[in-house]
């Protein structure tokens, strides 16, 4: 390959040109495929199909089909407000005053409202109140706590407020706020206050709406309150709100004769909630579906800005569109309107700084984004979609890329001083090597990720793996392609001794056993420090604090639902279907869902059992007409609920029409064909720092705790909360396989290399280091490790080892060449120190630029690529010179000459004194020609092996090096 590059005519190679056309040949079909990439950030997507938790949602799904869903409140909305049957009109669909029907969203299929539900367990004989119960936490919200003061309290209302918050704050360190009564929504002379009922196109028939408003549909109204005090998660029966109660309570309780605070209280009703399903439109584009809801809202008199919307879609909108702002944010100040820009422009600018030409800025910068391009597209051509873990690659492989192009353009200005017409032959051969090690070593580290059980950290490793043989060829082939076919004059070097480095290296030399203390206590620091390390994979934690989706998040878990679904799905099986009537499995499914809806994490549960008043099953010696009308009303309903007639019953009940296995082939851990399935459904908190795994044993033994009374009954409990558990125990585990992987190869490498295990493994302790240190620092600041973070352990170990091979090469040529364990130390460090901090901050900085980012996980990957990367450049120059005092240098060094003594014994009709490889020459070079060779380091920039560099030797040892 190198005659490839050898200078033959004024115009360059040949085939350089023939590279170019290529490449612009390329051009416009790569940008057209990128064109149809699509994002996907849904966390179902995120398991692999196989996996015990994705098998029991996709058999879930199969037997209670939910299509797109997302919560929806408002301000001062309640069951008493008019607009919500407007705005699910107005959403859904309704027939106007003269008969015609009127389209509503496009992206809407249907939404329910909670007198919706009302109405229909009215007309199945509930109380009105016992609906409303039921309701609550899902459809229907208590609020926030009312307090009603006294004439006295009503006089100094302010005080008593602030009174009430200052000591919630110390006694419970509770972050309370008041907020204004509740109050009825007063209908401007426009709103039709009586045909909104009507105006539904979907939903009750005309005479089963007769029947409803000749019931009592007038909703109790709050009891006179003075104010409100919310704070985050309230749950009413918790012991939490039982202290804030009291201390309520007692605010300014002179005697029990003239209190201040008459009362405190909740009252359900207000706020409400509304369930909107997408259609398949909505589902396809989420961000217009929830434009046109908010649209549509402002239409129906709720104002803009106080609409509260939660759920996927919302999630999965959100975090598209946050994805997107890091490439383009029109919102943001126009120096950070792209980080993802930022980024490129502030390594490019670093390059500019490193190769001191712009000819070559620019070919390296355009090499560095075609690589990124063409990994890029590999995406959409391999049927893969965008997510919010591969948005962060091209950022990853344009640095990593620019670094390999700059390194090979150093080598380049070095080879142009000695022979201009073959430099780029000159500059591809030497940079091969350490070209190669480097891309293998940081491919390895990706790569590891591919054991992942995690989709989106697969597809990382996958495709950034590629990405760095791609870059490898665009460095080794393109590069030095175009640089034939636009030469240029190498710039003059500066001239370098390196007395620094040399110092640095004597320092290190002299104390390195304080040096490798205190190593060794950031590593101890960073190990302790992983006794609080937790992952995190809920996606609202993964926006800022003040972004909409928080805020809507939380006034709808503070006051109404919480977002998360977790369902228990109920089985019955044949022999369970002969043994108990179905009103008794009625009762035992209303055990259930009563039970659940108990847990201080869940706000709310409802099963079809809230659609039918509880029916007591005859005792033994009851009259025989008792049975017989009890198990003629259980025939009669359970004929109705499998015929479909029940309405409310459709999503809540079913009857499996096939044999579904779970764990292993014909287990039929699932269901089998004939199995009854009943459906309890539960809200769980997403904004808590909840422990999933321990709700989930909860939840499990609750339901074991009814069904195991009753032979042939079991139960599967899924929806979110699971997935986002088993995402939790799967991001765990790729963390630690992935990383694992990598040590292991990375280690065999280092043995290899160093040809001593003992070595090699001594020499992993400057790898590790850094990751330990960064991890631990991280999990003791209490951040959790989120899908973004987790990939950077692997990344890091493999771009951390680059410095380390550099390092090690130089110090066994040095000993290889005849110096001393100290003088092979210095050798090194003066050659790889200037190249391995340039390259560092060029990768470093060019990640930070990140930060910026509104999307967390973008930010902290940013944040934290960078300190792994800074934290290597101190272990390679500070941990592994210190090492190399010790033991392992000791090991190398008589490694090295054992392996000399036998070529030497072994050659034959060769010189004993002939260098066995390329880095030998160089130090001989080095050694030779200090004057020719000064100065190449200060220039380069390289993520691996350096090429020739001069010398660094100062006083007696610069003396020492012209003698020999």
């Amino acid at each position: 390959m190198l005659s490839f590059f050898k200078k033959k005519d004024a115009w360059g190679n040949g085939l350089s040109v023939w590279v170019l056309a290529l490449l612009l040949f390329a051009l416009p079909f790569l940008f057209s495929v990128l064109k149809t990439v699509e994002m996907d950030n849904e966390v179902e997507a995120w398991l692999p199909a196989r996996d015990p938790q994705a098998v029991l949602l996709q058999w879930y799904n199969e037997n209670f089909p939910v299509k797109d869903r997302l919560f929806m409140s408002w301000d001062g909305s309640g069951l008493d407000d008019p607009r919500a049957e407007l705005l699910a009109a107005k959403l859904e669909g309704y027939v106007d005053e003269k008969g015609v029907a009127r389209r509503g969203s496009p992206y809407i299929e249907e939404v329910l409202t909670p007198r919706e539900f009302v109405e229909q367990m009215i007309l199945l004989n509930i109380d009105q109140q016992d609906a409303i119960d039921g309701l609550t936490g899902i459809f229907v919200g208590e609020g926030a706590l009312k307090v009603r003061l006294s004439d006295a309290g009503r006089a100094r209302q302010k005080q008593i407020e602030q009174q009430i918050v200052d000591r919630l704050k110390t006694e419970l360190d509770l972050d309370a706020v008041v907020l204004p009564p509740v109050s009825s929504w007063e209908a401007p002379p426009e709103f039709d206050s009586v045909a909104y009922i009507k105006q539904r196109e979907i939903g009750l028939e005309d005479e089963e709406l007769d029947d409803v408003e000749e019931s009592d549909l007038e909703f109790i109204p709050a009891p006179p309150h003075d104010f409100q005090l919310g704070w985050h998660l309230i749950k009413t029966g918790s012991d939490l709100t039982a202290q804030v109660k009291e201390i309520v309570t007692q605010v300014g309780k002179t005697n029990s004769e003239n209190p201040f605070v008459e009362d405190a209280f909740f009252h359900a009703g207000s706020p409400i909630s509304l369930l909107v399903t997408l259609n398949e439109a909505g589902e396809a584009d989420r961000k217009t579906a929830l434009e046109d809801i908010d649209r549509i809202a402002d239409e129906c008199f709720i104002p803009t800005g106080t609409v509260h919307t939660a759920g996927r879609p919302v999630g999965s909108s959100m975090l598209n569109q946050e994805v997107e702002k890091a490439a383009f944010n029109p919102d943001a100040p126009w120096y950070l309107r792209s980080v993802i820009g930022l980024s490129t422009i502030v390594s490019f600018a670093l390059s500019f700084l490193m190769v001191r030409s712009f000819r070559l800025g620019l070919l390296v910068l355009t090499i560095s984004l075609y690589a990124t391009l063409l990994t890029m597209t590999l995406i959409p051509l391999t049927g893969r979609t965008m997510n919010m873990v591969l948005v962060v690659m091209p950022t990853l492989l344009s640095v990593l890329t620019l670094s390999g192009a700059i390194h090979l353009a150093s080598y380049w200005k070095h080879a142009a001083q000695r022979d201009p017409k073959n430099a780029i032959m000159n500059a591809v051969r030497m940079a091969a090597q350490p070209c190669f090690l480097a891309s293998a070593t940081t491919a390895i580290g990706l790569a590891s990720l591919m054991t992942s059980t995690l989709n989106p950290v697969r597809d990382f490793g996958i495709f950034a793996a590629a990405g760095c043989g791609i870059s490898l060829v665009c460095v080794l082939l393109v590069l030095p392609s175009l640089m034939q076919l636009w030469p240029g004059k190498a710039p003059e070097e500066h001239e370098s001794d390196g007395r620094a480095w040399v110092g640095l290296a004597d320092f290190l030399i002299r104390n390195s056993t304080v040096v490798v203390i205190l190593c060794m206590g950031m590593f101890a620091f960073g190990l302790y420090g992983l006794r609080y390390f937790k992952t995190e994979t809920k996606v609202v934690r993964y926006f800022p604090s003040d972004a909409r989706i928080i805020t809507d998040y939380w006034f709808l878990e503070d006051y109404v639902v919480g977002i998360n679904t977790v369902d228990t799905i109920v089985r019955f099986d044949q022999e369970a279907q002969e043994n108990l009537m179905f009103l008794e499995r009625m009762e035992i499914v209303r055990s259930v869902a009563d039970k659940i809806r108990e847990h201080g994490e869940i706000t709310g549960a409802i099963s079809l059992a809230n659609f039918q008043k509880p029916v007591e099953k005859p005792a033994e010696d009851a009259r025989f007409f008792e049975k017989i009308g009890y198990n003629k009303r259980s025939n009669e309903l359970e004929q109705r609920m499998r015929d479909g007639d029940i309405e409310a019953g459709n999503s809540l009940y079913t009857i499996s029409q096939t044999d579904s296995d779970w764990k292993e082939p014909g287990d039929k851990a699932l269901s089998g064909v004939g199995d009854e399935l009943w459906r309890v459904s539960a809200q769980a908190y997403v904004m808590a720092d909840n422990d999933y795994g321990l709700l989930m044993d909860e939840l499990d033994a609750i339901s074991d705790s009814v069904l195991s009374a009753h032979p042939g009954t079991s139960h599967s409990v899924t929806g979110m909360v699971p997935v986002f558990l088993r995402t939790q125990e799967a991001l765990l585990e790729s963390l630690i396989w992935s990383f694992g992987m990598a040590f292991g190869i990375i280690a065999v490498v280092l043995i290899v290399v160093l040809k001593n295990p003992i070595a090699g493994l001594i020499t992993m302790l400057p790898n590790l280091m850094p990751v330990a240190f960064c991890f631990g620092t991280l999990s003791m600041l209490g951040i959790s490790v989120d899908i973004g973070t987790m990939i950077t352990a692997s990344v890091a170990l493999g771009i951390a080892v680059d410095g380390t091979l550099h390092l090690l090469t130089w110090f066994k040529a040095g000993i290889r060449s005849g110096k001393t364990r100290e003088e092979s130390i210095e050798l090194a460090l003066s050659h790889c120190a200037p190249a391995m901090w340039q390259t560092s901050a060029i990768v470093a900085i060019g990640l930070l630029m990140l930060a910026p980012a509104s999307l967390l996980m973008i930010s902290r990957f940013g944040i934290l690529m960078a300190a792994l990367i800074g934290s290597a450049l101190i272990a390679d120059i500070i941990f592994l010179p210190a090492l190399l005092t010790g033991v392992l240098g000791y090991v190398i060094e008589r490694t090295e000459r054992k392996n000399i003594r036998k070529g030497n014994n072994e050659s034959t009709g060769s010189r004993p004194e002939e260098k066995s490889d390329a880095a030998d020459e160089i130090v001989e070079h080095a050694t030779l020609e200090p004057t020719e060779a000064n100065g190449s380091e200060n220039s380069s920039n390289s993520s691996s092996i350096s090429g020739p560099h001069h010398s660094a030797k100062s006083g007696s040892r610069q003396s020492e090096i012209e003698a020999r």
